[in-house]
């Protein structure tokens, strides 16, 4: 700071400064006894004013002192808050002040490896409020780091204030870590929160039951009143309690469900009929949580606290119907979990029994080649001995030791190594028997368990006698004879692998076609069932409450309502093995139930007109019940013929033809399958014309025929869509249009059209073929800048914000004429209530 100093002395001849042990002369008059100076000060000092004039030669002293209020540190804080469903989504509030002003905003990060070596610090700018004090929001994604299981990411927030003299000083936050799990840990997590999920579906709908019979057991209690009473409300209370925190629970097992499925995505390479499997679990777990019932429970509190009894009892009639619907999707929900979690652990066991098969044929050639060694070695040592004759006996003894003791180390130590990968895969291999007994186990325990063979513990024993036999000849040296048993155990996994691929394969087929067959019957009995309450109603109208055809007619509404009883129960069971079936089918169940309930209480009660209603909403939701399933039929029937394998293509066109180009088939060779598939067509065209029909065999291979080289195109597609290749457009009309051919034929239909469709897909896929053709022969591609996706703050922070600032920029504005050390005071007040 530069001091400017005026003195007006009287009787002074000369005037002194005395900094410390300097004494300088203010020479500079600037008018009459005036004397000026001018100095930088940077610390806190003392000096002495000294005057004379010639009567006073010692000169007069005078001392004062200077304080110099340093440029301080900035000041910076931040607030945490993270996403409850995405773990990687980070969202920071953060403030920062400082005495003279602001200047650059960074966020620091550095990465670590899981071996704990860490990369150089990286920067952000952060854009800022130019000034003394500022408010900051800040988005942390931690996807585009893109960190391996493991590694972990250290970050903070620096600032740096508007320093001239000294430099730019900076302030730091405390340094946040985010480690990314690894592939060990996520499996932990996953089967944490899968038991998690499961014990919470066991215990809700245990406590949905309990629910249901204390309402029903207080409606009693109600229709024997005038007006619910305290004690009523009370009870009420209570129950609308439980099914609130019922509710959470179902929350927090859909949470922990899409956790698990983020993990899987991240962290595991399931199948994509796996992760569709998953991503439909997650649907039905959402549509558990829904606001209606919480909407229901609010209506009947305030009808209880308006003290209506009669609406609060219809309304506790519907809040009952649809907890005893949330009941059985809770039971449906359990048991689709439960299947799916042991189909999941037996794709992850085949998955591992081939990457140890595959680990024991490379160990299997090691230990041949090491096996060869040992031959090579000896017939060595034999010519050694045959021409130590010609060398003096001590030189050749010497060079005999040695090289017998460099190439006896070597030997050892590899001989070592095969036998820690031998212990290691055998660790691997015993950890596995032990997670497939477990989930053989989980598979005796479902009610539609997988068809599995009943001597898969006793291969699993095979291979492990085998693998021991492994390890212990290689700790005798018996190379050869390791090798043969690591192959022939290797063989025994690949073996074992396919055979349950197979067997679930069969058996998910099988149940297709079963479920299917009930589908149809089911489609059979609803539509009789209809047109039995049509039918009755008409005979309901012409007949006479007081007559004894009425009480027949009542008995055959009785009747209907015991027949919808089994459609119920055998829904209900095909909903347990189907995840296709849409919840709203069983809602549509729920209502068919209440209204038969409401029209056999109303024809007793001799209502005809209201039991008319009744009967009617029955019909109609009879016939929406039989288009809903309907439709769920034919979604089946597309999966039935994409599951069955072509016999024209090749056994799997989906199966890796190589690492580097993993399920990938040509263009040409789809369009040489659908040639054929056009032959075919022509041939049962001819068939059908000639009288002699076509079996039933017949129309499902050419579906299946038909849907492996849509699932190949589909593949095709996908793969040129992420090379950015432009013809997926086209490829997905030909799609479409086969999935129209596969409909047709799962349903039997032959006509002329589906042949003109057939030849339309031809040349659409000629076409394809060759747009493929030029653009391969360019080497020029076309890409696109990546674009990053625009986080925002949640609308909660928003609110938050908004509030804060509101409330402290009252006191930003007050601007009160106040000594410095008050106005000091003002302004920590205010930094403190900005970060309250």
């Amino acid at each position: 700071t530069f001091l400017d100093w005026r003195f007006n002395a009287a009787d002074t001849d000369e005037l002194r400064l005395q900094f410390g042990n300097q004494e300088e002369q203010v020479s500079e008059q600037l008018g009459s006894a005036t004397y000026g100076y001018t100095k930088r000060v940077f610390v806190d000092q003392g000096y002495k004013v000294i005057l004379k004039n010639e009567n006073l030669t010692g000169g007069h002293i005078l001392s004062y002192n200077i304080r110099t209020i340093k440029d301080q540190f900035p000041e910076i804080g931040v607030e945490t808050y993270k996403d409850s469903l995405n773990e990687k989504l980070i969202y920071f509030l953060g403030n920062a002040q400082d005495d003279y002003g602001l200047t650059r905003l960074h966020f620091v990060y550095q990465k670590v490896s899981p071996e704990g070596s860490a990369s150089e610090e990286q920067k952000e700018q952060i854009p800022f409020a130019i000034g003394t004090f500022t408010d900051f929001e800040y988005i942390l994604d931690l996807e585009k780091y893109n960190l391996s299981p493991g590694e972990k990411i250290n970050y903070y927030f620096e600032i740096y204030d508007n320093d001239g003299v000294n430099g730019p000083k900076s302030s730091k936050t405390s340094v946040m870590t985010f480690k990314k799990k690894s592939l060990e840990e996520a499996k932990v997590e996953e089967e944490a929160n899968e038991e998690a999920i499961k014990d919470k579906l066991e215990s809700n709908i245990d406590e949905s039951r309990k629910i249901q019979e204390e309402l029903n057991a207080l409606r009693e209690k109600l229709l024997q009143k005038e007006a619910p009473d305290w004690q009523d409300k009370k009870n009420l209370e209570k129950l609308l309690d439980r099914q609130r925190k019922l509710q959470e629970q179902l929350m927090e097992a859909k949470n922990a469900h899409e956790r698990n499925l983020q993990n899987q995505q991240e962290f595991m390479n399931l199948s994509p009929e796996m992760m569709e499997k998953q991503q439909r679990m997650q649907e039905l777990f959402e549509e558990l949580v829904d606001d209606k019932m919480k909407d229901l429970m609010e209506q009947i509190q305030q009808l209880m606290n308006d003290l209506n009894k009669e609406q609060s009892l219809q309304m506790m009639e519907e809040f009952n119907k649809n907890e005893e619907s949330l009941e059985k999707e809770m039971e449906r929900l359990q048991e689709l979990y439960k299947q799916l979690e042991v189909e999941k652990e037996l794709s992850e066991a085949m998955q591992k029994l081939e990457e140890l098969a595959e680990q024991l044929e490379e160990l299997s050639e090691d230990t041949k080649d090491a096996a060869e060694d040992q031959d090579q070695d000896q017939d060595q040592d034999q010519d050694q001995d045959q021409d130590q004759d010609r060398e003096s006996e001590e030189e050749g003894e010497n060079k005999q030791d040695e090289s017998s003791k460099s190439n006896s180390e070597e030997s050892k130590k590899d001989q070592e190594n095969l036998q820690e990968r031998q212990e290691g895969i055998n660790k691997e291999f015993e950890d596995l028997q032990e997670k497939m007994k477990e989930t053989l186990k989980k598979n005796d325990d479902l009610e539609f368990p997988q068809p599995l063979s009943d001597d898969t513990p006793e291969k699993l024993d095979d291979i492990g006698d085998d693998l021991e036999q492994s390890e212990q000849s290689l700790q005798k040296g018996q190379n050869q004879k390791a090798s043969q048993s690591q192959k022939k155990s290797a063989q025994k996994m690949r073996q074992m692998a396919q055979s349950l691929q197979s067997q679930m394969q069969a058996g998910e087929q099988q149940q297709m076609q079963e479920d299917l067959e009930t589908l149809r019957q089911l489609l059979e009995n609803l539509v009789t069932l209809s047109f039995d309450q049509e039918s009755l109603i008409a005979d309901i109208n012409r007949t006479v409450i007081n007559t004894p055809r009425y009480i027949s007619l009542l008995q055959d509404q009785m009747r209907i309502q015991n027949d919808f009883k089994v459609v119920e129960d055998t829904l209900q069971a095909l909903s347990k093995r189907q995840p296709q079936i849409e919840s709203y089918v069983l809602e549509k169940v729920g209502e068919i139930k209440s209204n038969l309930r409401f029209s056999l209480t109303e024809l007793e009660d001799r209502k005809k007109p209201e039991a008319n209603q009744s009967q009617r909403t029955t019909m109609t939701n009879l016939n929406d019940l039989a288009l809903m399933l309907s439709e769920t039929m034919e979604q089946m029937q597309q999966m039935m013929s994409s599951m069955m394998q072509g016999a024209q293509m090749c056994q799997n066109p989906g199966q890796s033809q190589g690492q580097g180009n993993r399920g990938r088939v040509p263009a040409d060779r789809i369009t040489e399958g659908q040639e054929q598939m056009s032959e075919e067509l022509k041939k049962m065209m001819e068939n059908a014309k000639n009288g002699r029909g076509n079996s039933a065999r017949e129309f499902a291979e050419a579906a299946a025929q038909q849907a492996a080289l849509r699932k190949a195109l589909e593949e095709l597609q996908r793969q040129q869509q992420e090379e950015g290749q432009g013809i997926s457009d086209q490829l997905q009309k030909i799609i479409d249009e086969m999935d129209k051919q596969e409909i047709d034929l799962v349903n039997k239909r032959l006509d002329n059209e589906m042949l003109l469709r057939q030849q339309e897909i031809l040349t659409r896929l000629l076409e394809a073929e060759k747009a493929q053709k030029e653009r391969e022969y360019d080497d020029q591609r076309k890409s696109e800048t990546g674009k990053d996706i625009q986080r925002e703050l949640p609308p909660s922070l928003q609110e938050y914000l908004k509030e804060r600032k509101a409330q402290s920029d009252q006191f930003k504005y007050v601007s009160p004429e106040l000594r410095p050390h008050y106005k000091r005071l003002v302004d920590d007040y205010y930094k403190k209530l900005k970060r309250a």
